[in-house]
């Protein structure tokens, strides 16, 4: 009923959310829209429509995820695409899409710093030292000994660490269950020495390794003389053996670790797929991984 007073009321809102306080803008749009409708009232019905528009993109910037910390590449690169998507639908120019842009802006920048970070050379260069003298003789609660007593000073290197701890526990598992299975022995098998030998009789077990019949006489194989790939194999049985899905998840992860401490990627790539497959919520894990080490 009073055209100007509306319009005034309408234009504060409008420089209110301009302005970038838009849960203000927000309220005086939804204090504007209780008022009508009014019969009659042609200019009225537009500005109602210009109201309902801006509330429209107030809820769709609301549900954005903007968050850029803790995300991983993959993650960021879908929240940047998302936020293209909506900004394709808002329905007001001005602050709206300045927001977006401005958002996609941060998770660009976050983006470019996951992509172009790099570990100290010092940490990288222990890491190795560890795993050549410990992982592949099997040490791993040694290893992570050794690893807990470095100094570190970034939280890549921190978030490293994190993950050869959890594998180290988990390779450990690893060596156990093929020193509880292979005690008594085992026959019709195939097991391959690093340097090519090839064995199929394994005759016992213990804990630097495993025993394999020669030429009719005992001999006592290392964890470092054996082909790693060829311990997933035989842990691969165990596997398939499991009928329930939580122990073979475990079977799972445990293998996972002890590629990927022994430097099989590739084969701890097809084994974490296989594993979100009974676990979906590793996959978030399993990503973070992947980001932290540049796989």
């Amino acid at each position: 009923k009073k055209p100007f007073r509306a319009t005034v009321f309408l234009a504060m809102t409008v420089k209110t959310w301009e302005q970038g306080d838009l849960e203000r803008a927000r309220d005086m749009f939804e204090k504007f829209l209780r008022s009508g409708p009014w019969d009659g009232a042609d200019w009225m019905q537009s500005y109602l429509r210009i109201g309902k528009r801006y509330l429209s993109d107030y809820n769709l910037l609301s549900s954005a995820d903007v968050e850029s910390e803790g995300k991983t590449r993959s993650e960021i690169e879908n929240a940047i695409i998302k936020l293209e998507q909506l900004y394709e639908s808002l329905q007001t120019t001005g602050r709206a899409r300045f927001n977006v842009k401005v958002w996609q802006s941060v998770l660009r920048d976050r983006l470019r710093y996951l992509r172009n970070r790099k570990v100290d050379q010092g940490w990288s260069s222990l890491c190795s030292e560890i795993a050549g003298r410990h992982f592949v003789d099997g040490n791993f609660a040694v290893g992570a000994e050794a690893l807990r007593e470095i100094e570190l000073k970034g939280s890549l290197e921190r978030s490293q660490r994190a993950a050869l701890l959890f594998f180290c526990a988990e390779a450990e598992i690893f060596l156990e269950d093929l020193i509880r299975v292979l005690g008594p022995g085992a026959d019709g098998i195939e097991l391959r020495t690093r340097d090519g030998e090839r064995h199929v009789r394994v005759i016992g077990s213990q804990e630097s390794g495993l025993m394999v019949e020669q030429g009719g006489a005992a001999r006592s194989l290392d964890w470092k003389e054996i082909d790693p790939r060829s311990l997933l194999g035989l842990h691969r049985a165990l596997i398939d053996k499991s009928t329930d899905d939580s122990a073979r998840a475990k079977l799972l992860l445990n293998a996972l670790a002890y590629g990927w401490l022994n430097d099989l990627i590739d084969e701890s790539r097809g084994i974490a797929q296989e594993l979100a497959g009974l676990r979906p919520d590793f996959s978030v894990q399993w990503e973070q991984i992947l980001e932290d080490f540049g796989q």
